[in-house]
């Protein structure tokens, strides 16, 4: 693993205009909402710019979804959004969540138009559902938050393009901050929605900011930012996937003396994931070592069964797509 180094505000900007995804993680009140923040207030602060100068084409639309996601009705109910980007609205984009009503209102604007049943067929894909009114909202609290992201990152999409056009739309440029994006989903809709955004549209670039462990194996090619204040956040480069984990689950949870056992299956993983060889005959001393492990290390069992439910996944579709080749 590349050496873990110290970067500053500046730094992540950078990472962020070169098309690269982040992933934020650290203690509750670390100061990662903080992280987040700034980096929308610097997209909106260059978009007012950009606005005022009348260079509308070369703005880069920054959408933050804050972690405070129940939307309630409020205010007496849903009042038409017929607002036009100016630049009050890009500088209120992000800072807080809006009212319920507003949301609502949001809500309503997309579901009368053409948007509606891109926004509809992507909800379904991630939550795997079928045959709900995802409208309705007496849906669960995953469902509401789902539409309800969506739905203000097209109307946000529609303010600065100033067209209805989906496949237009799908193709703008934007930097999407989604913080604690766990909130009110289990992680296969988690990696369903990551997997929708990216194919749905064609240059979003996503910083988000999680809590669960389960999100930090599971994404790929993400910079992983460690925050522990805003002065002190480390860059541990692209996250890892078995090999380096290690270091991120020992920094996250503090833990002073990794297991060396532990530290010795997760290379097995590895191991065998390069290998190419996918006989299924090597999953059996896999399966038992993570008995061993669980035997051995009580503390750590829970994650043990997910890194090898994980890598068994991972394996099962290698050989899958090693027979169809």
């Amino acid at each position: 693993m590349d050496e873990i180094k110290q970067v500053k505000l500046d730094d992540i900007l950078k990472l962020l205009e070169n098309g690269t995804n982040c992933v934020v993680y650290g203690a509750n009140n670390s100061g990662k909402t903080t992280l987040l923040k700034n980096i929308n207030e610097s997209y909106n602060r260059n978009n007012a710019d950009l606005y005022f100068s009348r260079r509308e084409s070369d703005m880069f639309p920054c959408v933050m979804i804050p972690a405070k996601r129940v939307f309630e009705l409020q205010d007496g109910g849903v009042r038409p959004n017929d607002e036009k980007l100016n630049i009050d609205v890009i500088d209120r984009f992000g800072k807080e969540w809006t009212t319920g009503s507003y949301i609502l209102g949001v809500r309503e604007k997309i579901k009368n138009l053409p948007i509606r049943k891109k926004v509809e067929s992507m909800c379904l894909s991630i939550l795997g559902l079928s045959d709900i009114d995802i409208f309705d909202t007496s849906c669960s609290d995953g469902v509401q938050n789902i539409v309800n992201i969506l739905c203000y990152v097209f109307h946000v999409l529609n303010l600065y393009s100033n067209t209805d056009d989906i496949s237009s739309l799908v193709k703008t440029r934007f930097l999407l901050i989604i913080d604690e994006v766990e909130l009110f989903l289990y992680t296969k809709s988690i990696v369903n929605f990551l997997d929708v955004l990216f194919k749905t549209f064609k240059n979003i670039n996503l910083i988000i900011s999680s809590h669960s462990i389960l999100v930090m194996q599971r994404i790929k090619d993400f910079a992983v930012l460690k925050v522990e204040n805003l002065d002190f956040i480390n860059d541990y480069g692209l996250s890892p996937y078995f090999s380096d984990f290690g270091s991120i689950l020992t920094s996250l949870f503090n833990i002073n003396e990794y297991p060396e056992e532990l530290d010795q299956f997760i290379l097995h993983l590895d191991s065998a994931l390069k290998s190419e060889n996918c006989d299924e005959t090597r999953l059996e001393p896999i399966f038992k070592e993570a008995d061993n492990l669980r035997k051995e290390l009580p503390n750590f069992a829970e994650l043990i069964t997910n890194l090898q439910n994980n890598f068994y996944k991972r394996f099962n579709k290698k050989c899958t797509v090693s027979k169809n080749v």
